[in-house]
C-alpha cells in the first residue's frame, strides 16, 4: 500500500482501520468512493450488516484475495463488491480503484423531499409486494417494518428487491436515507428508527423492552414526529393494532397517513384500527397504495 501511495499521491487514505467498529465508525464520518479489504473479513459473519450499510451509501468494495480463492467473474461486483489479486501490482490496483470508484451510481440524498413509512403483518408480504411494484430510483426513501420471524428477514430484503425496480436493503443505523431505495427493519430484538438531524438516517433502538413486537411499527412512526410534514405514513394488511397508535401521533404532528382497505387486506386488523381511531387521513386500495408510495405523493393516484 505504501508503494501505491508513493506512485500515485492523488489517491487519499481516510483511515487504516483494526476492527470491524473502527470500520464502521469511520466510512459513517467520512465516506470513502472504495474500501479495500481483506477476502477474510468478506466471508466472516459481520461482513454482511456493514456491506448493507456500504450498499446504502454507494460505496464501493474491493477485495484483496489470492488468486486460486477468487469467485466467479460473474459474481464480482454483486452489491458493490470487486475483488482482486493480493499480489497485483500497485499499477493494477490503482487502475481497478479507479474503475471501480466509476462505478458508483451516485446516490440521491432527499433533503426536503417525502419519506415514506410503511407497517405490515399478516398478509403483508404480499401486500408489500404489490405496493413496491412501482417503487422506483426517484421514488422517496422507505422504511419498512413487517412482522416476520427473525430467521426470515434476510430473505424477506432479497425476495422484496427481486420485485422492485429501486434498492431493497436492510435498515443498519447510521445509514443515510437515499432516494430509491427500501429499508427493512431486519435487526434482532431491535426497534428501527428515524434519525432527524442535519441529515435523515436509520436508526436502531432496544427501547421501549416491553413492545410486544420488535421491531414495532409504533416505534418506527412516533420517531418520525420531529419531522412529521415530511412523512408519509402506510399501513397495511395485518392483526392486531401495531402502528395505529404511532400513525395518529404522526397525523397530529402534520403527517400524510394511509390504511389498505378492507377489500385488499388479507387481515383487516391494523388499518381497520387505524382508520377507526382517526390516525388514517385516508383509506385506499393496496394498488392505490402503490401509486402514493412510488410518486411520494396522493396527486398521482388513479382509478
Amino acid at each position: 500500500m505504501r508503494g501505491l501511495l508513493q506512485r500515485y499521491p492523488a489517491f487519499v487514505v481516510c483511515e487504516v482501520c483494526d476492527s470491524m467498529d473502527h470500520m464502521a465508525r469511520a466510512l459513517r464520518a467520512a465516506p470513502p468512493d472504495v474500501a479495500i479489504v481483506s477476502s477474510l473479513f468478506v466471508q466472516s459473519s459481520e461482513f454482511y450488516p456493514i456491506s448493507q450499510f456500504m450498499l446504502a451509501s454507494d460505496i464501493r468494495w474491493l477485495a484483496l484475495a489470492p488468486r486460486d480463492r477468487r469467485r466467479a467473474p460473474q459474481q464480482a461486483g454483486a452489491a458493490g463488491l470487486f475483488e482482486l489479486d493480493q499480489m497485483a501490482s500497485p499499477d493494477q490496483i490503482a487502475k481497478q480503484i479507479i474503475a471501480v470508484s466509476r462505478s458508483r451510481r451516485g446516490i440521491k440524498r432527499p433533503e426536503k423531499g417525502k419519506i415514506v413509512m410503511i407497517g405490515a403483518s399478516t398478509g403483508g408480504i404480499d401486500a408489500l409486494s404489490q405496493v413496491l411494484a412501482d417503487y422506483g430510483p426517484d421514488s422517496p426513501p422507505a422504511l419498512v417494518v413487517q412482522h416476520t420471524g427473525a430467521g426470515f428477514r434476510q430473505s424477506l430484503v432479497r425476495l422484496l428487491d427481486s420485485r422492485c425496480a429501486g434498492r431493497v436493503v436492510a435498515g443498519v443505523a447510521g445509514q443515510p436515507l437515499a432516494k430509491g431505495t427500501v429499508y427493512v427493519a431486519t435487526a434482532p430484538d431491535q426497534h428501527m428508527t428515524l434519525t432527524a438531524g442535519s441529515a435523515c438516517e436509520i436508526g436502531q433502538t432496544e427501547a421501549p423492552t416491553d413492545s410486544p413486537h420488535r421491531p414495532s411499527v409504533d416505534v418506527l412512526f412516533r420517531s418520525g414526529q420531529p419531522v412529521a410534514p415530511r412523512i408519509l405514513s402506510v399501513l397495511l394488511s395485518g392483526m392486531g393494532r401495531d402502528g395505529a397508535e404511532g400513525m395518529l401521533a404522526l397525523a397530529r404532528a402534520g403527517a400524510t397517513t394511509i390504511a389498505q382497505d378492507e377489500a385488499t387486506s388479507t387481515v383487516y386488523g391494523m388499518p381497520r384500527v387505524a382508520a377507526e381511531i382517526g390516525a388514517a387521513q385516508h383509506v385506499l386500495p393496496v394498488h392505490a397504495i402503490a401509486q402514493v408510495v412510488g410518486a411520494g405523493t396522493l396527486s398521482q393516484v388513479r382509478n
